[in-house]
C-alpha cells in the first residue's frame, strides 16, 4: 500500500501579490490548480490508498477537494506560521505505521511526467539538474561518497542537483520515522526543522539508504515565485 502526504500550508509570500487572495497550491495552470496536477498523477499510482493534504493558510479553500476526491483527507496545521514545516509530520504520524510506503510532496509543483508511477526500490528525494545559465546560490544536495543524500546546502556549482520538494519513504523507514514522531521529545526538533532536513537527518540516524531521483530542469517545476510561474507557462505545454 501507498499513502501520499501533500504539504499545502504555507502562505506563499514569494508569490505576492498573487497569493493575497489565492493559495499558491491553488493557482491554476492549464486551467487546473497546481495541487490537482499532483493529485491526478497520484491517482494513477497502483496501491495508493490515501491522500492527505496538510492545510494552513486559506484552509477553507481546500475543502472542495474532499468532495471531488473520495480518498482525500484534509489535516489542518494551525501552527503553520509559528513552526517550521517538519512539525506537520507530527500531525500525520499515524500514517507512519510501517504498513505503507509514503510520498511526502509539496503542493506547489508541476511535472511533464508522472514520476510517482516509478517503481522505487529504495528511499529517494528528488533532485533537479541545473539549467546551463543558472549560476546563483540555491539549495542543493550534499552527497556521501556512496551517493547517499547527507545534507541540503547552498551552492552555485553547475553540477549540483537542486533540492526538490518530494520524497519517497519505504515501509521500513516509515516505521522508524513513526516511532520517532511518537516521541514527545521530538516535537521541539520538528518545530525548528524543515521537513526535508528532518528526513535527511533521520535517514542518517537510522542508517537508511536515501538516494537522489534526478529530474531534468525542464520537466519539473516548484512554483516558488513569479519567475517560476512564468518559466512554467513557457515550457509546460
Amino acid at each position: 500500500m501507498k499513502v501520499a502526504i501533500i504539504f499545502a500550508a504555507g502562505s506563499g509570500t514569494r508569490l505576492r501579490p498573487l497569493t493575497h487572495e489565492i493559495h499558491k497550491s491553488l493557482i491554476k495552470f492549464n486551467d487546473v490548480p497546481l495541487i490537482e496536477h499532483t493529485i491526478n498523477n497520484l491517482l494513477q499510482v497502483p496501491e495508493l490508498t490515501k491522500i492527505i493534504v496538510i492545510t494552513g493558510y486559506l484552509e477553507n479553500d481546500f475543502k472542495y477537494l474532499t468532495i471531488k476526491y473520495s480518498n482525500l483527507t484534509l489535516v489542518h496545521n494551525k501552527y503553520y506560521l509559528d513552526y517550521d514545516s517538519g512539525y506537520a509530520l507530527k500531525l500525520v504520524e499515524k500514517y507512519f505505521d510501517g504498513n505503507s510506503d509514503i510520498f511526502i510532496i509539496s503542493g506547489d509543483m508541476v511535472s511533464t511526467i508522472n514520476h510517482f508511477n516509478h517503481e522505487f526500490d529504495t528511499n529517494v528525494m528528488f533532485g533537479v539538474t541545473r539549467d546551463d545559465n543558472d549560476k546563483k546560490d540555491d539549495w542543493t544536495y550534499e552527497l556521501s561518497s556512496d551517493g547517499n543524500i547527507i545534507d541540503i546546502i547552498k551552492s552555485h556549482d553547475a553540477n549540483s542537483l537542486l533540492a526538490g520538494e518530494w520524497s519517497y519513504v519505504n515501509k521500513l523507514w516509515a516505521k522508524k520515522l513513526g516511532q520517532d514522531l511518537h516521541d514527545p521529545e521530538q516535537v521541539l526538533v520538528l518545530k525548528t526543522t524543515l521537513v526535508g532536513k528532518y528526513l535527511i537527518n533521520n535517514s542518517i540516524k537510522h542508517h537508511m539508504i536515501l538516494k537522489s531521483y534526478v529530474l531534468d530542469f525542464n520537466s519539473h517545476w516548484d512554483i516558488d515565485n513569479i519567475k517560476d510561474l512564468e518559466r512554467t507557462n513557457k515550457y509546460f505545454k
